[in-house]
């Protein structure tokens, strides 16, 4: 007789991130997509007496990536929460999995163009492996994405005769050395840098990149966040140099020109 076997998968539904922080609060992040993958890195070793190399062993601990897409909502405050953070007791909850601290946001883009709600791309890094836990139960939050009609630029007069913007990526990223202790497993981690980035796309040549065989002097730039009903989401800031400039025409378009700018942290 055939044996058949129930085999159920989790359902999306049941696949909220949670960012759980040291203070016992919580954000949640209700994504379009998300994807957890971790590697282990075995090293291997000769031994005298030995044919091959086939003694394995491994210097830390496992090492996972959260990758999560979504729409933006009101949830800039994670990034916020996040920034330059040393804090040793973050974790994450991807669904029915649960990703051990400590966690760290290691980068984040915000995809704003014409005629489209504005996106966010976000990853994670943990260290150990994840473990089962509980689903949470789905809930019916009220979800409204921004659309760039509810954005405020200020700032963007700098650029020079780069104007009638139809898209901009602002991007952050950041780096975190991991120390090893005797007698843990887990590593401690601490901040060492980051820095962020901004792409334009408009019409007109931005402003040259150097003056007087300097670098140009730096310049504020900020998008301000508003939701449906006013209310202020937050902002995305950047005090950054004039990192590149484009410009490309072709005979069945017209004139695409854009402007890179970039702050270290």
């Amino acid at each position: 007789m055939l044996q058949t076997k129930d085999v159920m998968s989790n359902c999306y539904k049941n696949f909220p991130v949670i960012v759980n922080y040291s203070n016992s609060t919580t954000d949640t992040i209700y994504s379009n997509s998300a994807s957890l993958s971790e590697n282990l890195n075995i090293e291997h070793a000769k031994s005298l007496g030995i044919k091959g190399s086939n003694a394995v062993f491994i210097k830390t601990l496992t090492q996972g990536e959260l990758s999560v897409d979504s729409y933006l909502f009101d949830d800039l405050g994670i990034f916020h929460n996040l920034k330059g953070l040393n804090d040793q007791e973050i974790t994450l909850q991807f669904g029915p999995y649960s990703c051990p601290a400590p966690c760290v946001l290691s980068s984040m883009s915000v995809n704003i163009s014409v005629e489209e709600p504005i996106t966010v791309s976000r990853s994670f890094n943990y260290f150990g492996g994840v473990t089962g836990t509980t689903s949470p139960t789905p809930t019916n939050p009220t979800l409204s994405p921004v659309i760039p009609e509810n954005i405020v630029l200020n700032g963007f007069d700098n650029l020079g005769a780069l104007d009638n913007i139809t898209s901009i990526t602002w991007t952050f990223s950041q780096s975190y050395q991991e120390y090893y202790l005797l007698g843990e497993s887990v590593p401690k981690i601490a901040f060492t840098d980051g820095q962020i980035t901004m792409n334009i796309d408009g019409e007109g040549i931005a402003d040259p990149l150097i003056t007087e065989n300097c670098i140009s002097e730096p310049n504020d730039y900020e998008i301000e966040v508003y939701g449906c009903g006013g209310d202020n989401l937050g902002s995305l800031s950047i005090t950054g140099h004039l990192q590149a400039r484009t410009s490309s025409v072709a005979s069945d378009d017209d004139e695409q020109n854009s402007v890179s700018i970039i702050q270290y942290l």
